[in-house]
């Protein structure tokens, strides 16, 4: 939480620094000239507005998994093996569309070396979106390294076009963006360790549900249990005492399990936020040993969520305590204990149509099968009504005509209306969200590099950047940056309303903003984030080397190549050739 506080506290420092002042920037910060406008094009919609598209009648996509008993995909279904109600009301399946990861074919084309050498969130890879979530403050120490090695090998199963996010929630703990960077997933798997127990509330042997059932029902009953078992030895003037003594430590227990609990599940909602943002399908694989929520409405409400988020909810439930020997006493309730723990868990795979397994040992078998599952689903077009538009969430269930198989689907989904978001929230807080955010957003088309040159003993980091479709119209956009470090410390920010215009006069030229920070040799993430004057926005994360240059023998910063018009060349995220040609190289060397 202090890393993403950090973050929130350096952009709004910017926006505000900005916005006082039109004229004003960053210390280390070049911005973009302009020239003339080109023709206008429509805009991309807001990737928050649930996915549709025309069929001869507006249909609502829905992602649903259909499985047989060994958890291989059923790939062998049409439109009028699947029955849909929407609110309880059938509709018409339009179309039933197989999408498979092909991981041999993905392979072949990691294999193409043609380089890129921008960052884009303009179309989604044809990989898929995974992401391995762990909620650590019901995780027990030493309990997670045998999973996260099996978990380590699963990444080996996937396809290298496939992208890969590992979080830790709630905050703070190891967070990677999605990646298929398989070093950089494992090494922060390594940095989990597990929640270091809490000392004893008291000195007396009160199980969970005990507590619970005295502190919330004030049951006289279990009351009477375990003073019977605690207060057996004392004598009479010492039962009052000790009755006090169990009331306080039942207090204790339940605040301990109650706060435990909201911090959980407030880090899963911020994280199925987060996910809303990313396109596509995403496959959510969450482990943990327990979740003590026994509030229906709560958990419909996080289902809710990831059907928002278009995200499968795969749990993995450890129990590793069993028969661990560093456990001085064991609960008097044990299983009433555990039974508590999993009442959330298990509602929540259930009504989200998710999977969910236990795993004992490595849960090596549950990898392999996670791995069959999400290899492939269906993404149905359903006939759409004007009733799906109004209120905030509507229940969607789905059924398939035929046995032995299960459905992976989520019931419920939002058509969201981005203009209501628009007009609660202003273009800095949109910005300063899009920022935060630790995955792309893709509501507003942006491709962005980086070019790296020598500015004393640190390095000039140029940044180039494309906002929206080619051929939009000169305007108003309210965009900024992040650059944050290796030990997540923010080294430069900007951010505040530009006027952007097209970089030649082409009809179908897009618009370019263009700016520099100067740091320290390392690496770094750039957060780039846009948003138009509709509210449309959209951001590109986006790993930066800066190399040493000074110091080194011979060394050359990064060519930029361009139209030479009298001026200064100016960077461009894909080389902008014209007549005459101008090239920009900075060659670095060291005395001899």
């Amino acid at each position: 939480m202090r890393a993403r506080l950090r973050l929130l506290a350096a952009v709004t420092v910017a926006l505000g620094a900005v916005a006082a002042s039109p004229r004003a920037q960053n210390a280390q910060t070049t911005p973009a000239s302009q020239t003339a406008p080109a023709a206008p094009t429509p805009q991309a919609p807001d990737s928050q507005q649930q996915p549709t598209f025309r069929t001869g009648v507006d249909v609502v996509t829905v992602d649903v998994g259909v499985v047989d008993s060994r958890g291989n995909p059923v790939e062998d279904l049409r439109a009028p093996d699947f029955g849909v109600k929407i609110d309880g009301q059938v509709r018409r399946v339009v179309s039933a569309e197989l999408i498979k990861a092909d991981v041999a074919a993905a392979r072949r084309q990691a294999e193409d070396k043609s380089e890129s050498f921008y960052t884009s969130n303009l179309t989604p890879d044809n990989g898929r979106h995974i992401v391995i979530a762990v909620d650590q403050i019901n995780i027990s120490h030493g309990a997670l390294q045998p999973i996260l090695a099996a978990a380590s090998r699963f990444l080996d199963r996937l396809s290298p076009l496939d992208k890969v996010a590992f979080i830790a929630y709630p905050e703070p703990g190891p967070r990677v963006n999605f990646t298929n960077d398989k070093l950089k997933l494992r090494l922060a798997m390594q940095q989990l360790i597990g929640q270091t127990p809490r000392a004893p509330a008291g000195n007396m042997n009160i199980g969970v549900s005990e507590a619970l059932a005295i502190y919330n029902r004030r049951d006289q009953i279990v009351m009477a249990d375990v003073m019977a078992r605690e207060c057996r030895s004392l004598s009479t003037p010492e039962q009052s005492q000790c009755e006090r003594q169990i009331a306080t430590q039942a207090a204790e227990i339940a605040r301990r399990i109650r706060e435990d609990a909201d911090s959980s599940v407030a880090g899963l909602r911020l994280l199925l936020r987060e996910l809303a943002t990313v396109e596509g399908h995403k496959s959510l694989v969450l482990l943990s040993e327990g979740l003590a929520v026994d509030d229906q409405n709560e958990i419909a409400s996080i289902a809710a969520l990831a059907g928002a988020a278009r995200t499968s909810i795969n749990v993995l439930v450890l129990d590793l305590r069993r028969g661990d020997i560093t456990i001085t006493a064991t609960s008097p309730t044990d299983q009433a204990d555990r039974r508590l723990q999993m009442m959330g868990l298990e509602s929540l795979a259930v009504t989200s149509l998710g999977s969910l397994f236990y795993i004992s040992g490595t849960g090596e078998p549950i990898f392999d099968r996670l791995s069959s599952e999400i290899s492939a689903y269906y993404l149905l077009g359903v006939e759409e009504r004007p009733s799906d538009r109004e209120g905030e969430r509507h229940r969607i269930d789905v059924e398939v005509h035929r046995r032995g198989v299960t459905i992976r689907s989520r019931q419920a989904f939002v058509l969201s209306s981005a203009q209501q978001a628009k007009k609660s929230t202003s273009p800095n807080d949109r910005l300063r969200d899009t920022l935060s955010s630790p995955f792309p957003v893709s509501g507003l088309p942006l491709r962005v590099t980086t070019f790296a040159h020598q500015a004393g003993g640190k390095v000039r980091l140029t940044i180039a950047a494309q906002v929206g479709q080619p051929g939009t119209a000169k305007g108003d956009y309210t965009l900024g940056y992040v650059l944050i470090s290796d030990d997540n410390r923010i080294v430069g920010s900007s951010g505040g309303k530009v006027t952007l215009t097209p970089l030649g006069t082409s009809p179908n030229e897009p618009l370019v903003f263009d700016g520099s920070v100067v740091v320290d040799p390392g690496i770094y993430t750039l957060r780039l984030g846009a948003v138009d004057g509709e509210g449309r926005r959209g951001s590109v994360i986006r790993e930066v080397s800066a190399w040493k240059m000074q110091g080194e023998r011979l060394a050359f910063g990064d060519l930029v190549v361009g139209t030479a018009t009298g001026g200064p060349l100016r960077p461009a995220v894909e080389p902008y050739v014209g007549d005459p040609l101008g090239a920009y190289l900075e060659r670095a060397a060291s005395p001899t």
